[in-house]
């Protein structure tokens, strides 16, 4: 199951948002970022399949045994352009919480291991956050509009599917954006539903 399209836009007016409004900047250091926010971040090794979670109670002034009253963990079995969407899946959780549900002061969220569409539609809104952090819609858009100009392609109605199955193209979203393949096929296929790209 995918979020519909006006979903995904609502939620892209929101990562926006917060960005703009905090200075929150993807293509910096996360961990810097994070910690600009008032969140430390931690590396743990679970004992079961877990990717990440957040703690948050900014009731009080720290966490027991922490140095925040907002923290992310994110498993450190994962390569580096797996915890940049750990870690941004957890912050969307905050954002989700914090901006949008009337301000609240605490929270806690454990993120299984998922690659694919998550069956929990606020598990999948926050991994549509993550990739729209790391990956914004109007960025990638523009990515798309420039590759097709150079290529001279027409309108075809399976335009994601040729990108997708353009190597070249795909690289070349991994590593402006530092993300894995799978992410730079989801938002490919993400923007180009429903969207005429021109």
């Amino acid at each position: 199951m995918r979020l519909p399209q006006k979903r995904r836009k609502e939620l892209d007016e929101i990562v926006h948002n917060f960005c703009r409004g905090t200075g929150f900047n993807t293509k910096e250091d996360l961990f810097k970022e994070l910690n600009k926010i008032g969140f430390d971040v931690y590396s743990a090794q679970f004992k079961r399949q877990l990717a990440g979670m957040i703690l948050v109670n900014e009731n009080v002034e720290k966490l027991d045994k922490f140095d925040s009253n907002k923290v992310i963990i994110y498993n450190k079995k994962y390569n580096y352009y797996e915890i940049r969407f750990i870690l941004l899946h957890e912050l969307a959780h905050y954002i989700s919480r914090k901006f949008v549900e009337n301000d609240a002061k605490l929270l806690f969220a454990v993120r299984d291991h998922n690659e694919e569409y998550h069956d929990d539609v606020e598990e999948q809104e926050m991994d549509y956050m993550a990739a729209a952090m790391l990956v914004p819609t109007d960025e990638i858009i523009n990515d798309i509009k420039e590759y097709k100009h150079d290529l001279k392609l027409d309108n075809q109605h399976n335009f994601a599917d040729i990108l997708k199955q353009d190597e070249y193209f795909v690289q070349r979203l991994q590593r402006k954006y530092k993300i894995e393949k799978i992410l730079a096929m989801r938002r490919i296929d993400e923007v180009l539903e429903g969207t005429e790209v021109g």
